[in-house]
């Protein structure tokens, strides 16, 4: 299965700025995502955008902005970085069927964290609750999986 590799970040002639936590990004605001339940904890953070990271040494990761409250930012992680075995199929296909989408118009992002210790920094995803999100409506949702093997700390490296 191919999911789309994050969100398209592509600049086009309807960008915007916005200072994120993470340094100036760039979006079009006709790319905003809405959750129609907030996400985890957060209800009523319902429309975000995705942007490329701004840092070059983050590359792989992407800024989840809320266009709600700007201090609400994530660092998010597309799936395919983790590799295909990361969710299971059947997890994956059960919330197509209940998001009634096709895996073209699927894109998964985790969420990522950093967590800081006396031995170092490590970052970790969100593999319990990642966000699906439909591409062709623009419609997310971070959902908790039934599947109790993922972690909400997956540690990264």
């Amino acid at each position: 299965m191919q999911l789309q590799t994050g969100i398209k970040t592509e600049a086009s002639e309807a960008t915007v700025e916005f200072k994120t936590r993470f340094g100036k990004v760039t979006y079009n605001p006709e790319k905003t995502i809405s959750f129609p339940n907030g996400v985890l904890g957060m209800p009523n953070q319902n429309k975000f955008f995705i942007a490329k990271m701004p840092n070059e040494k983050m590359n792989k990761f992407q800024v989840m902005q809320s266009l709600v409250e700007d201090d609400v930012s994530f660092a998010v992680l597309p799936l395919e970085y983790l590799g295909e075995n990361s969710l299971e199929q059947d997890d994956i296909d059960e919330i197509k069927n209940i998001m009634e989408i096709t895996t073209d118009d699927l894109a998964i992002v985790l969420i990522a964290s950093v967590q800081r210790s006396p031995s170092g920094t490590r970052l970790s995803v969100n593999l319990r609750a990642p966000v699906f999100i439909d591409v062709n409506r623009q419609h997310a949702y971070q959902i908790v999986l039934a599947n109790n093997k993922y972690k909400v700390q997956h540690f990264l490296g």
